[in-house]
């Protein structure tokens, strides 16, 4: 028989695994679908700390069954640690991210400081417009 990604999950959350942990360490949980979410919950049962990271501003893999609400429900129900300081996102990058992110009406409200460079934003409105000849380029699609 041949097992996938989901199957195994399935298998591990219905056998009812839960480990003696000291600390369970939880990263990128936005991107958590509710199958893993359960998973979570049952590590948890006996972990003496559970500690999850994430960012619903990031959720991007909703389409692929991602379920960021859970993380919100979680940040409304348990302290959180926001990290304020940003080393990414550059000032001009980081005032037109607010003015997006703040159109989701379901969110964590939070406040961070971009990286201290002014970067640049620009606006392309055809792939065409893109000099892809040099430079290394990702595109998620």
């Amino acid at each position: 028989m041949l097992y996938d990604f989901t199957d195994m999950l399935t298998m591990f959350r219905d056998r009812g695994v839960k480990p003696d942990l000291h600390t369970l360490f939880i990263d990128e949980s936005q991107d958590l679908c509710l199958l893993q979410w359960q998973i979570v919950d049952q590590l948890s049962e006996k972990s003496e700390n559970t500690v999850i990271a994430g960012d619903d501003d990031q959720a991007i893999f909703r389409w692929s069954g991602a379920d960021p609400d859970h993380l919100i429900e979680r940040c409304k129900r348990f302290p959180t640690t926001v990290l304020a300081q940003s080393y990414r996102a550059p000032f001009k990058v980081h005032k037109v991210s607010n003015v997006v992110i703040n159109e989701v009406a379901n969110r964590v409200d939070k406040d961070y400081f971009p990286a201290q460079r002014q970067g640049d934003v620009q606006y392309i409105n055809w792939i065409d417009e893109l000099d892809l000849t040099t430079g290394n380029w990702l595109f998620l699609v």
